[in-house]
């Protein structure tokens, strides 16, 4: 579907026709719908063997062909998007624009449910926000080196924030205890600066709907999520939890009861007393 989307959005609304971000453009797209029309027909058992154990990469888990063909789609549409996003033809939020991001979430999605991967989500808050610093590095870059002095110092603020949160990240990465909570703190307080130097007082570029409009306000979003994972409030749970006060303990305890007072039967030991405990009722 984001093929699809993508090849419509260059034929009838795109720009640039002349150029050869018009033509790889088509070529992502085209290429797009034969793998996923590939991806389909293994899916579905048409063509068989797409669930074959290939072997296990570690770190990652089980290799098929399926994850195969879509880690190949991963860097097609992953090169593909970053073209089509920052050099052209689709700059802005439009049909374009979302098909592209769409078309690299779609590849990377089957990644997600491998068992390895999965047990490494803590890291991806981490990694996000690594993207995001990223981006927001080469959009700052690109701008200042096309010589343009407006709005200057809110960029060159945008280009020294992304540096410096890339350096953070590394650093939180190895660092424990206390030091992880001072340096989350310190990169939720960058990003919200980034987000609202860049998106309330930077060029047009960065106050429409871009990559680096979209990586601002994901990248402030990711930093809270750092920030409670570092201050352990991912852990609450938020379901009620009964208090002291909430429950009425009707009956507790333990007492030994003679071994005269309890019936025997033919394979009981006849030594000892037995000890009878009284279940714990609580009512919430």
């Amino acid at each position: 579907m984001a093929s699809v989307v993508l090849l419509l959005s260059i034929l009838i609304g795109g720009n640039m026709i002349n150029s050869w971000e018009y033509g790889y453009t088509i070529s992502v797209s085209i290429m797009g719908i034969c793998v996923g029309i590939l991806l389909l027909l293994l899916q579905l058992g048409t063509i068989r063997g797409g669930d074959e154990d290939l072997g296990t990469i570690p770190h990652v888990g089980m290799m098929t062909p399926i994850l195969i063909i879509n880690g190949i789609a991963l860097i097609w549409w992953g090169i593909g998007c970053l073209i089509i996003t920052f050099q052209g033809p689709f700059l802005l939020a439009g049909n374009g624009f979302f098909a592209a991001w769409l078309g690299v979430i779609c590849a990377a999605w089957p990644f997600g449910y491998q068992e390895e991967l999965y047990k490494k989500m803590r890291w991806w808050p981490s990694l996000c926000l690594t993207f995001c610093s990223f981006i927001v590095m080469i959009q700052t870059s690109s701008y200042i080196a096309s010589g343009s002095r407006v709005d200057l110092g809110e960029v060159i603020f945008g280009l020294v924030a992304s540096l410096l949160s890339m350096l953070l990240i590394a650093l939180f990465a190895l660092m424990e205890g206390l030091a992880v909570k001072c340096i989350a703190f310190v990169l939720c307080a960058i990003w919200i600066s980034t987000a609202i130097t860049l998106t309330f007082a930077g060029p047009t570029y960065f106050v429409a709907l871009s990559n680096s409009y979209f990586a601002c306000w994901i990248g402030l979003i990711t930093t809270v999520v750092i920030l409670a994972e570092a201050l352990g409030m991912d852990r609450l749970d938020l379901q009620h939890k009964a208090k002291p006060s909430d429950v009425n303990v009707r009956a507790v305890g333990a007492r030994a009861v003679p071994d005269t007072e309890m019936p025997r039967t033919s394979d009981q030991s006849t030594q000892g007393d037995v000890v009878e405990i009284q279940v714990v009722e609580a009512v919430y």
